[in-house]
């Protein structure tokens, strides 16, 4: 059997993770934006456009394509850490919760008798701690990632305010977008890790009910890179990777339309 695709890991890894962020590509434009701002941020978008400047000034669309290709090249870079630290998760430097150290855990809470029934307040405390190095680590690479992208898209709007009024009007109409959708995106990236962390109880939960007796080798092999474990930390990369696929397209199509748009603009 095969290795499933970059594209099928991640459809797989939203689906088991229904309701802790929707990737929905969307052509319908102002349903997309609805969709991305409450009625606060309608608010803020609606000041936001009254309040912009007035822009003028020569069309400048041959520094939008070294542009492009510096975007291109930052979110290589991005990738490039993103798969750097998911591929040496289970390297000692992360200091993820290891097999032997959450058999003794569960022992330490009375969880390991095995069958259906499981005292649950012991199995809560037990799974916040097993988690807690997990959590950290994708928090860690979260936040990474959205900082890596927020430098990114400035680094970007400040160059279209620099292209041409053309390409700083659609700047700053993109600007007032994000600041206007950042409470919508901001509850949906807050969803993610304690998605991953149900996602883990709920694996936990059926291992300690279903196997009877537990067996300590058998335990390590699903606790570990290899195992189910490993499994949900692949699903975090392909969403992660999803996040970064999605705002790279929206920072290029920016550039791309905003080339396209000066030299239409440099012809009339």
């Amino acid at each position: 059997m095969s290795e499933p695709s970059q594209e099928q890991r991640i459809a797989e890894a939203v689906a088991r993770l229904t309701g802790t962020l929707e990737l929905v590509e969307n052509t319908d434009a102002v349903e997309l934006v609805a969709g991305f701002i409450d009625a606060g941020g309608a608010v803020r978008f609606s000041q936001l456009l009254e309040a912009r400047p007035a822009v003028s000034g020569a069309q400048k669309t041959e520094g939008l394509v070294a542009l492009e290709t510096r975007v291109l090249g930052r979110l290589a870079e991005i990738e490039a850490r993103l798969d750097d630290g998911f591929t040496h998760a289970f390297r000692p430097r992360y200091r993820l919760t290891t097999a032997a150290r959450a058999w003794s855990t569960l022992g330490q809470f009375g969880l390991l008798a095995g069958g259906p029934r499981i005292d649950a307040a012991a199995f809560k405390k037990a799974c916040r701690s097993l988690w807690a190095p997990y959590n950290e680590f994708l928090e860690t690479h979260l936040k990474r990632l959205r900082f890596a992208l927020r430098d990114l898209r400035v680094e970007v709007g400040r160059a279209l305010s620099l292209a041409g009024p053309t390409a700083a009007e659609l700047g700053a109409l993109d600007h007032a977008f994000m600041v206007a959708a950042q409470g919508v995106i901001d509850d949906l990236y807050r969803r993610i890790t304690p998605g991953m962390e149900a996602l883990f109880a709920a694996r936990l939960r059926a291992i300690l009910k279903d196997t009877d007796p537990l067996d300590s080798d058998a335990f390590s092999a699903g606790f570990g890179e290899g195992g189910w474990l490993g499994e949900i930390l692949l699903d975090a990369r392909a969403l992660y990777h999803a996040l970064l696929g999605r705002e790279g397209r929206r920072l290029c199509d920016l550039v791309k339309s905003a080339s396209a748009l000066d030299s239409s603009a440099g012809v009339r």
